[in-house]
């Protein structure tokens, strides 16, 4: 499966960890120090330094190939506008997309070309409820 991930920082890397062995992937990453980690650490992929809101950088990264775009960057503007013009411009199938700001949720819609939402907080309020949830069921009373 080709897979091109949007944002290259400490979540895209380990992102790039669990399916770089099994999937073909694509990074695009603001940073140049940030891309040149990722050519070091990965160097059968393709790494591409600039803005994922760019379209001719999406050209590059033959983003219209792409089975799934992830869009993950820090930045929502940034998620949103990727999975705009994946979805609709270069027509990828599916599209995931990191939401960071609560305030931003109504706007991670299909209608904006974004088919999952990944939302931070709820995920790490979730796993703090079920490691909360464990301790207290496994818990020993004196």
């Amino acid at each position: 499966m080709k897979i091109l991930i949007i944002g290259g920082g400490e979540l895209g890397n380990h992102v790039l960890q669990v399916l770089v062995s099994m999937h073909q992937c694509t990074v695009i990453e603001k940073n140049e120090e940030k891309c040149q980690l990722l050519v070091d650490m990965y160097p059968h992929i393709q790494v591409i330094c600039g803005s994922g809101s760019d379209s001719s950088i999406l050209e590059r990264a033959r983003c219209r190939e792409q089975d799934i775009v992830v869009a993950m960057s820090n930045h929502d503007e940034v998620n949103l506008v990727v999975a705009t013009l994946a979805k609709y411009d270069f027509g990828v199938k599916q599209v995931i997309a990191r939401m960071n700001e609560k305030e931003h949720e109504w706007l991670f819609s299909s209608i904006n070309g974004v088919d999952e939402t990944i939302n931070q907080t709820q995920l790490l309020v979730s796993g703090m409820i079920q490691v909360l949830h464990s301790a207290l069921t496994t818990y020993k009373y004196d």
